[in-house]
């Protein structure tokens, strides 16, 4: 479905993801976003709506749900409300993008135009941006923590235990690297076992070209200064951009994370962790 041919009071429907380590009933039930308005280059604002849905909604069903207020981690002291779930659609990097249906067109022409309204005049769109795997977490989330607050806390809790034993992994790990040891590692190696989904000319290239931007940043000595080490960079992360349009888009979630973790570990090598910030302005995968 293109996000990007969308009109004002289009509904579209998602299914409410899997999470790992959560224990909600919710998944594989139906949201649904609303589109008030599109913005620059056709990205759609939109509000996730109230409600889940068993099965797929119609139009009629939705009809006169409110924007979902986000009130779960605490509401406005003074309104004692949530922050209104209305953002810009981006593409997911973080979260899979869920199975998304259009349903039609909302009902209330005059509600679009008002919540529009009220969202260019708060500016709120313009502060976040999330892809629709990020609306289903929150929709899941908030009913949740309304519903069954208890499991939802838990598992709340057992979420930061494992970020912070991945965070003590991710220390351990970067403790000591340099580029000598990554280029004395096969990049990605695990690439190689996913001849199904990876063609193995993308793989050798890519492969082929980490092994020159490590070569690159090595010549330049043992900490180099960022602009180098960043124009270097961020010539690896294009270059990679279109290795992976050219092969159709095969740099999935599993894919990303894995390189993602690559840069992390050359710009930690080179003693140039502020770089890493930069690369989601880059890259396109």
């Amino acid at each position: 479905m293109d996000l990007t041919a969308l009109n004002p009071g289009d509904l579209i429907a998602f299914q409410i993801a899997p999470r790992e380590g959560a224990r909600s009933s919710n998944s594989g039930k139906w949201g649904v976003v609303k589109v008030l308005f599109c913005g620059a280059d056709n990205t759609p604002v939109v509000s996730l709506l109230e409600g889940i849905f068993d099965v797929c909604p119609s139009p009629s069903q939705v009809s006169g749900a409110q924007v979902l207020q986000e009130t779960r981690f605490g509401a406005d002291e003074v309104s004692g409300m949530g922050l209104p779930m209305i953002f810009a659609v981006i593409k997911d990097f973080y979260y899979p993008t869920p199975h998304i249906v259009g349903i039609g067109q909302a009902l209330e022409f005059q509600k679009i135009e008002d919540e529009a309204q009220s969202a260019l005049a708060a500016g709120g769109y313009a502060r976040r941006c999330a892809g629709l795997g990020e609306a289903s977490l929150a929709l899941d989330d908030e009913h949740r923590a309304k519903h069954d607050a208890i499991a939802w806390w838990a598992d709340v809790e057992a979420a930061r235990v494992r970020a912070k034993d991945a965070d003590k992994r991710q220390a351990a790990r970067l403790k000591g690297l340099t580029l000598e040891k990554l280029q004395a590692r096969v990049a990605l190696a695990d690439w190689d076992d996913r001849g199904e989904f990876l063609p193995q000319e993308f793989v050798l290239v890519l492969r082929k070209r980490v092994r020159a931007l490590l070569a690159d940043l090595d010549a330049l000595g043992d900490k180099p200064r960022r602009p180098k080490a960043r124009t270097l960079l961020r010539e690896f992360v294009e270059d990679v951009n279109g290795l992976d349009e050219g092969a159709g888009g095969v740099i999935e979630t599993d894919e990303r994370e894995e390189l993602w973790q690559l840069i992390e570990e050359i710009c930690w090598a080179i003693k140039q962790k502020p770089l890493l910030d930069e690369v989601d302005e880059w890259r396109a995968w």
